[in-house]
């Protein structure tokens, strides 16, 4: 079964196919990083100004106060947001 499976890899190697992934994946890994400052840098600005400045990332919900015992805990469904509108522009 092994042998099997890296014979299938040899012949997948061979292809080229390998290449192409990696290509792929290195020239995705770049889109994104250009998808995430455009989310940040260009279009969450000037939604903040139509919400009354408004910073979507900094929004969350407490569910624990912090003391000086204990941390805070919360839910941060405003960097949520950023990352369904990041999702949405690289469909």
């Amino acid at each position: 079964m092994v042998k099997g499976f890296v014979e299938e890899f040899k012949s997948f190697a061979v292809k080229g196919n390998l290449i192409d992934m990696a290509v792929g994946i290195i020239i995705g890994t770049a889109f994104n990083n250009v998808v995430n400052v455009l989310v940040k840098k260009i279009i969450m600005p000037p939604l903040s100004l139509f919400t009354d400045d408004v910073n979507l990332q900094s929004k969350k919900y407490v569910l624990r106060v912090a003391t000086e015992a204990k941390e805070e805990v919360a839910v941060g469904y405003g960097e949520l947001i950023e990352v369904i509108i990041d999702f949405l522009l690289l469909l």
